[in-house]
């Protein structure tokens, strides 16, 4: 957690490139400098965006505030403390302005590249849709990335119908690895330090790539049955869910049935209105949760055939994330309530005239009686 404004950061590292200047080391800026000097060229009339993915959406992030120009980055990290080393190294004091006013960087849930610093401009997050197979690398594949705009945003010139992308997380993850390690090398070759020290750090560095490797390779393995445990977990709670479902179904049919009768009986009688409880019809559901009351409340005491608990409500009610505990105790009135929307939008299939439902209440009121536009017509034709 950074407690500090941007400008700190920006002083001290001015500070530190100021003494390793001193002590006659340059600073290494291979990665970029080659696009930077070919960006500054462009003339200042032409339209320019740079864009990139990961790293190099990074170095398109540090070019596009350094020269000024529109930078667009898919999954880049973040560059928005660190983007204080590259303003002292060109002297550029409007950098981190120009990344707040003309940058994008798209993002990804679960794409750990995007943790390092923090991001500035406009930053657009996106779901991975690789999760439940690897959130070490998987998310951070840039066919991912693809496939989600042409999904989500479309293809204007129409050439693409679909998109779909394969991922096999170990070679991803050593191909992830070489390029990574290539990347370390050759900036270590590059920098000023001397030959000596490269060469007794390169077994060192070899050695480093090896540990870190083999650690994310075991926290992806370890992961990816983690989540394939989460997702078989949810995948039985689904099945427990659709015995309520099912269930439900068939009780609220039973008491449109009732309603319906009960409304016949009123007409048979001249009336065009009825309203009716929704908690008394449920009385007359012989197979409808029973409840008990206790210290004045009411309580679910069973649920009727086919089901010993409440765990298919629960799931079905609030969700196949939410956690069961065997035995709590389930208010009657929150199975009424879940159940009295879905009742009422089957009331108003049956085609009365109106339909609605009295706020705070289990009262449902029809008619189906003439409307004032239809009775006026038909005066008229009498």
């Amino acid at each position: 957690v950074r407690i500090w404004p941007r400008e700190s950061t920006e002083m001290v590292i001015q500070a530190i490139h100021n003494i390793l200047a001193s002590l006659g080391l340059q600073d290494d800026q291979w990665h970029y400098r080659e696009i930077l000097d070919y960006v500054r060229q462009i003339p200042a009339d032409r339209e320019v965006v740079v864009t990139g993915h990961s790293l190099g959406g990074g170095i398109a992030l540090v070019v596009g505030a350094l020269t000024g120009r529109l930078a667009v980055a898919v999954q880049p990290p973040g560059i928005y403390h660190s983007l204080a080393k590259h303003q002292t190294q060109h002297g550029s004091a409007q950098s981190a302005h120009a990344l707040h006013k003309r940058s994008v960087s798209l993002v990804f849930e679960g794409d750990w590249v995007q943790n390092f610093d923090g991001h500035g401009g406009l930053v657009q997050t996106m779901m991975c849709d690789q999760q439940e197979r690897s959130l070490a690398v998987g998310c951070h594949l840039i066919e991912g990335a693809i496939c989600h705009l042409l999904r989500h945003c479309g293809d204007q010139a129409q050439r693409f119908a679909t998109c779909r992308h394969e991922y096999q997380p170990t070679s991803t993850a050593v191909a992830l690895a070489r390029s990574l390690w290539g990347l370390l090398r050759a900036s270590f070759l590059e920098s000023s330090y001397p030959a000596y020290l490269k060469g007794n750090l390169e077994s060192v560095l070899y050695a480093g790539l090896a540990v870190s490797l083999a650690a994310v390779v075991r926290f992806a393995a370890n992961l990816t049955k983690i989540v394939a445990s989460k997702k078989a977990e949810v995948g039985e709670r689904e099945k427990i869910s659709a015995k309520w479902t099912e269930k439900e179904d068939e009780l609220l049919d039973e008491g449109v049935a009732l309603f319906k009768a009960r409304c016949v009986k009123e007409a048979e009688q001249q009336k065009t209105e009825a309203t009716i409880s929704f908690e008394v019809l449920t009385r007359e559901i012989e197979d409808f949760p029973k409840r008990v009351l206790t210290d004045s409340t009411y309580f679910v005491d069973s649920w009727g055939e086919g089901l010993s608990s409440g765990e298919p409500w629960f799931y079905a009610t609030r969700g196949l994330n939410a956690s069961w505990s065997p035995g709590a105790p389930i208010l009657f009135a929150e199975v009424l309530q879940a159940m009295l929307p879905k009742f009422v939008d089957r009331v108003k299939d049956l085609g009365f005239t109106s339909t609605s439902h009295e706020a705070g209440t289990w009262k449902v009121t029809v008619n189906w009686g003439l409307t004032d536009e239809s009775d006026k017509k038909k005066r008229r034709k009498d």
